[in-house]
């Protein structure tokens, strides 16, 4: 027993996510992991949802914190965490803050920055406008989401991005506008690669990041309000 209990308790593992996970969702239970187990040692890859599928398919890595895998591969398995949606993120002042159901034509009327390419939500942005026959000004593309703030914040243009990767302050500095009603909901979860070995240390990691990031929910508003009026936001505690 102590021998397998020594076993459980050491090792390595390599962990993928998007680097919005690995900013502000991964960190709270990395740190309760590591506090438990601190002879494990975990590897953490930033990588955008296709380079995530082939790591885990290639057994590369162990585990992806992503979107759900293509639905016609048997090979990959997926537990759900939580759901998301869409926002557009606008400079302070911007004329579509605040209005309601705003339209794919209103997003592009202005110059657009938006996740690469391998970016699952950059897929689902191009999908609709070739469904509707748009095409928008692309003037960066940039899969670091801060990054994204500070270039909308200046005046670059407007963002796509997921309401998971906001957080309180970010209002300070940008509108947000939900796009829920044009970009159906998804889910963030665990993707694991059906039959391949894993120790005790990762079932573990598996089991208190499930703990930690089930059930997240975003509480967004659509223009800026006064600190004092706020609610409280649980993007960074929850998370």
């Amino acid at each position: 027993k102590r021998q397998m209990d020594y076993a459980d308790r050491r090792g390595s593992f390599t962990v993928g996510a998007y680097p919005d996970l690995i900013a502000h969702h991964l960190p709270k239970g990395i740190q309760a992991f590591r506090e438990e187990y601190p002879d494990i040692r975990i590897s953490l890859v930033a990588r955008a949802y296709d380079p995530l599928m082939q790591l885990v398919r290639s057994g590369e890595i162990d585990m992806a914190f992503c979107s759900p895998p293509p639905a016609d591969d048997p090979s990959l398995e997926f537990q759900e965490l939580f759901e998301y949606n869409a926002v557009l993120m606008t400079p302070l002042g911007h004329p579509l803050i605040g209005r309601m159901n705003i339209s794919l034509e209103d997003v592009v009327s202005s110059p657009l920055i938006l996740p690469g390419p391998e970016s699952i939500l950059r897929q689902r942005v191009d999908q609709a406008l070739k469904a509707q026959g748009l095409s928008g000004d692309v003037v960066l593309s940039l899969d670091n989401i801060e990054s994204i703030k500070r270039y909308v914040e200046i005046g670059m243009g407007l963002a796509v991005a997921v309401d998971f990767a906001m957080r309180p302050e970010d209002h300070d500095h940008v509108g947000v506008v939900a796009l829920d009603h044009l970009f159906p909901s998804s889910v963030i979860g665990i993707c694991t690669l059906k039959g391949k070995f894993v120790g005790q240390g990762v079932r573990n990691f598996t089991q208190l990041m499930t703990k930690h990031m089930s059930g997240w929910h975003a509480e967004l508003w659509d223009k800026p309000m006064p600190m004092a009026s706020r609610p409280t936001l649980p993007i960074i505690d929850d998370a």
